[in-house]
């Protein structure tokens, strides 16, 4: 239960969309979070995703890095 106040991850029983909060880019095992999450999601053909980030209070700049590497569907790199 700790790990959620962090971090979430659901997937709607329809499967069209999934939701992922975070709450933070500081806590939570993020890199494994990320890598697991994205994964599924494209396991499962999952075409939406709702990304929750209201109650973020910020962290570190390479979390929020790396998450917007797996967003982008393009070459992303950062100079």
């Amino acid at each position: 239960k700790r790990i959620l106040q962090y971090r979430s991850f659901t997937i709607d029983s329809s499967k069209k969309f999934a939701t992922i909060t975070l709450n933070s880019f500081s806590d939570g095992q993020l890199r494994t979070f990320f890598r697991r999450t994205f994964r599924q999601i494209k396991k499962e053909n999952i075409k939406n995703v709702i990304l929750d980030l209201r109650s973020n209070g910020g962290g570190r700049v390479g979390i929020s890095t790396l998450l917007t590497k797996y967003l982008s569907r393009g070459i992303f790199s950062i100079f």
